[in-house]
């Protein structure tokens, strides 16, 4: 009995998810917990498995197709199967493969070898391995100039065809097929693909860019948080001559070299709000909930967009175990394979702009959480000495909002020149 594959929930908050690209094509053989294809949520790229064993009869939507999550993507069942009941209008979508019919039926015809393609200056050959590549980079090997024997396309013309411009979407390929014209050297789609929309934009005096998922969802979360909160920016500094201090002598050490300044600042910080229990906190309306364990977020800049990982019960990790947290989170992020759990639980954030240049900066909220902790960079900056003496001292920045209807500027005050002192002796507490 023929068997539909659903697109799996990911969490509360996911409503949808962009289909990025098949695994496995129709008529292909599959087995039950075999990856058919890469979706991606607002905040990771997951591999969707087969929820059955036997052939994939059906595909139900296409590539770069933005499928309501518990919807039919894929039909499954056995060589013949009647499965006219299970591809209904409302299943998920189109048929992935978006070529003319009469095309399909020609290309299946042709033997193994050399594919002939009509192009505007005749027909011409196309080797095994540049056709094999064009499809995975979603190039149309008639629009590429052969260099090999009688004009023939090989590999090495589709590889110096791909570093001109990104890969094309399919309704993109067809359009630039049926238009012709230059094409933009990158798109708005998902890993910077062209989009139809950006190559009609191209031939525009501007051009308008679609909001990514995750760029939706942060816009919207950021509104959402000015608008429900009443955001106050502390700011102060610390003398971060310990922190450079402990940070060379990591570098020079195999074992903690990566321990950065960011880790140090997140080592501290996760010392420091068990004392500060009002700053470790959601607000709820009518409640302040305050944590026994510090779940501390931390901003990640990846290519899909910005990202908060959180270190779970930071507060027990020695230095060294929460700069191996930091690091594996931040490679799950930028590499697309974080799961929702990844993001939930966070009870204070921190947002490092420093390396930037930044000197100050007033961060956002992630609400419900009261507090989050804004990094700056490092100054070289005129003080007094004790025996007031003029000296030049290396001074990092900090930004602390917090959200004034559960913490008074007083309080968050207390915890922030806690904080900072806490900074100017982490070569003591960090036990290296």
């Amino acid at each position: 009995m023929a068997h539909q594959v659903i697109m799996p929930k990911q969490g509360n908050t996911v409503e949808s998810c962009i289909l990025l690209e098949w695994k496995k094509a129709e008529g292909d053989t599959v087995k039950l917990g075999e990856v058919l294809c890469e979706a991606e949520t607002d905040k990771a790229v997951i591999e969707v498995e087969s929820t059955a064993s036997g052939t994939l009869l059906k595909l139900l939507c296409a590539e770069n197709d933005e499928v309501p999550v518990l919807s039919p993507i894929a039909v499954i069942g056995e060589p013949g199967e009647d499965i006219s009941s299970l591809e209904s209008a409302d299943a998920a979508g189109k048929p992935a493969d978006a070529q003319p019919q009469e095309l399909r039926e020609e290309i299946h015809r042709k033997p193994p070898g050399d594919v002939p393609m009509q192009t505007r200056s005749g027909l011409k050959g196309v080797s095994p391995r540049a056709r094999n590549l064009a499809k995975k980079l979603s190039l149309d090997p008639s629009e590429v100039s052969g260099s090999g024997p009688e004009g023939r396309v090989i590999e090495r013309d589709i590889f110096t065809k791909a570093a001109s411009h990104q890969p094309l979407t399919p309704a993109a390929r067809e359009l630039h097929a049926r238009e012709g014209g230059s094409l933009p050297r990158h798109g708005s789609g998902i890993g910077r693909r062209i989009r139809s929309a950006d190559i009609a934009e191209s031939k525009a005096e501007y051009r308008d860019i679609p909001l990514s998922r995750i760029r939706a969802v942060t816009a919207r979360r950021m509104l959402e948080s000015m608008q429900q909160s009443c955001q106050l920016t502390l700011t102060s500094s610390a003398d971060a001559s310990a922190m450079l201090s402990l940070r060379k002598r990591c570098k020079e050490e195999d074992g903690t070299r990566d321990i950065t300044l960011h880790v140090m600042v997140l080592f501290v910080l996760s010392r420091t709000l068990g004392e500060f229990p009002y700053i470790n906190a959601h607000f709820l309306g009518d409640r302040t909930r305050e944590f026994a364990h510090c779940n501390i977020g931390f901003a990640v800049d990846t290519p899909r967009g910005l990202m908060v990982p959180v270190v779970r019960n930071a507060q027990d990790l020695t230095i060294s175990e929460l700069a191996g947290e930091v690091k594996r989170l931040s490679r799950t992020c930028i590499d697309g394979k974080a799961g929702t759990e990844v993001f939930e639980g966070g009870t204070c954030t921190v947002t490092n702009l420093g390396a930037y240049g930044i000197e100050h900066f007033t961060p956002v909220l992630n609400p419900p959480q009261v507090a989050i902790l804004g990094v700056n960079a490092i100054t070289i900056t005129p003080v007094s000495d004790a025996q007031g003496r003029i000296i030049l001292q290396p001074r990092m920045g900090f930004s602390l909002t917090m959200d004034h209807q559960a913490v008074d500027g007083a309080p968050a005050a207390k915890f922030l020149q806690a904080f900072t002192q806490a900074v100017e002796s982490v070569d003591q507490t960090a036990g290296i």
